[in-house]
């Protein structure tokens, strides 16, 4: 394998990547074993059909895809750790010559901005109390009360009333469930609370320079996500900001603030990752991979394991865990090195 970096601008970089023959039977080999785990063919064991029975079964064509898959994402890896790049995203993707002698392909990688870390250990944060109020845990029961009326009739809150709600064995029982899933909320967002502080503080004491590009895709994603809030409230955006006389470039620049803070809050995070050499084992994520599949599959009962997965992109997933499961790490060392005070 060769590869080649040439320089587009401070953020951004080409490179081209080039596969032998060699090269290029080894993926074929792992193409069929990777295949070869999926298939359940009479007169085989799981895992040890012959390449000639897979060629078989998948044909030429389909084996050959999986070994182009495998080729790109492992020499791609190679090639990212070779050159020492620190790879926010990847675009522009496009082979340039496939066949059975070379395989050799082109793409732009996004890099990270250099950060300069300030102060983030030790930071001294204010913590909220979280506790459940009275009145907040009858304002909650009294709210049960009104969904549950009919007419002028008005149940009355009592051992009864929580039975009727199919999960409680009495008043009290119904009390203890609400007061605990109140206290989970309100731990969850002074979670929240003291992460975004934490983040705050390493910003102001850190050197960065945001891409305006990065700004430009998290408001793309903002956008977006406002727009599936908005068709799940059976609504449009486009009839939406008509109704309020906006335009989509103005919701943007009324969003631009908080885009940047956002992305601020990434390159930071990232940065103390990187820092401090915090990482995914591949245990880690093959356990989080299994569970997010296991919970797919629960939703869809009526389709079989293979016709329910066949359509999903692994690849993909595996991205996206990898990537919260790597905040959170990074999260809980920031938490543990913060200093929370009264």
């Amino acid at each position: 394998m060769t590869s080649a970096i040439r320089k587009i601008d401070a953020s951004s970089v080409e490179v081209t990547i080039e596969l032998g023959s060699n090269d290029l039977k080894g993926y074929v080999g792992k193409a069929e074993e990777r295949i070869a785990q999926s298939l359940n063919l009479e007169g085989f064991r799981k895992g040890k059909v012959p390449p000639e029975a897979i060629r078989q079964r998948v044909g030429e064509a389909e084996l050959r895809e999986e070994a182009l898959q495998i080729a790109v994402q492992e020499s791609l890896e190679e090639a990212i750790q070779k050159e020492g790049l620190d790879v926010l995203d990847q675009s522009n993707f496009s082979i340039k010559d496939n066949t059975p002698e070379k395989l050799r392909y082109v793409l732009t990688l996004t890099l990270y901005p250099k950060v300069t870390l300030g102060n983030y250990r030790g930071i001294e944060i204010i913590k909220q109390s979280h506790e459940v109020s009275d009145a907040e845990l009858q304002k909650v029961l009294d709210d049960l009360v009104a969904s549950r009326r009919s007419g002028d009739i008005t149940p009355e809150l009592n051992d009864e009333f929580a039975k009727s709600l199919g999960h409680f064995a009495s008043l009290e029982d119904l009390k203890s469930g609400v007061k605990t899933g109140l206290l989970q909320e309100k731990q969850l967002r002074e979670r929240d609370r003291v992460r975004g502080e934490v983040l705050k503080a390493i910003i102001a004491t850190s050197k960065l320079d945001v891409p305006k590009l990065m700004i430009e895709r998290q408001l793309d994603g903002m956008i977006a996500n406002f727009d599936e809030e908005l068709h799940a409230q059976g609504m449009e955006l486009g009839p939406y900001l008509a109704r309020i006389k906006k335009t989509q470039d103005q919701l943007r620049a009324e969003w631009y603030p908080k885009a940047e803070d956002q992305v601020k809050m990434t390159l930071v995070l990232h940065a103390v990752g990187k820092a401090e050499k915090i990482t995914i084992t591949a245990a880690e994520l093959q356990e989080a991979l299994e569970l997010r599949l296991q919970q797919y599959l629960a939703g869809r009962k009526e389709a079989g394991t293979a016709e329910a997965l066949k359509d999903l992109d692994l690849e993909r997933i595996k991205r996206g865990l990898f990537g919260s499961l790597l905040n959170e790490k990074i999260f809980v060392f920031l938490e543990s090195s913060a200093i929370l005070t009264s």
